[in-house]
């Protein structure tokens, strides 16, 4: 028996505590990916991933952007941190009918469902060229990818409404 080799027991203790940082290790990747995964869904029912596929329609006349990396065309309106923001009053945009000019109320999830079920029955008389998403599905999915991007700070738009 050489000398230079730790007793079998200590050996075993050794190999004991490397499967034991090894599946301490698989486990921490395990929950931080699934943590990652959960941030993405804010809402309860609304999928982030499907919505981030249905915004895909709504990009030629939405954009979502920090106001400091945002494109300089204005005929875009920026969702970015939509929520919380008082509707009709984004600064760099310019093209607000004056029924979405004359609302009073802040974006709100219940408020985003209500305008993307239906348009013209929320605020008629507004400009956007949408009749509105039927599935109550898609809606929570599309509220769901948009919810991800908050402004933070929150937008200046939150002040008070008239």
């Amino acid at each position: 028996m050489r000398s230079d080799l730790p007793f079998p027991s200590s050996r075993c203790a050794q190999r004991s505590k490397r499967r034991m940082l090894y599946v301490l290790l698989l486990f921490a990747m395990a929950f931080g990916v699934s943590a990652a995964a959960d941030e993405s869904i804010s809402i309860p029912g609304g999928d982030a991933e499907r919505g981030r596929t249905l915004f895909f329609s709504c990009k030629a006349c939405h954009e979502l952007a920090p106001a400091d990396i945002r494109t300089t065309d204005d005929s875009k309106l920026n969702l970015f941190g939509l929520f919380g923001r008082r509707v009709g009053f984004d600064p760099n945009y310019n093209h607000y009918s004056a029924a979405l000019k004359d609302a009073d109320f802040i974006w709100t999830e219940d408020r985003l469902d209500q305008w993307l079920k239906s348009p013209n029955s929320l605020l008629p008389g507004n400009k956007m060229p949408f009749s509105g998403i039927m599935k109550a599905q898609d809606r929570l999915d599309l509220i769901a990818y948009l919810r991800q991007f908050k402004a933070d700070p929150p937008p200046d738009a939150l002040m008070t409404i008239k």
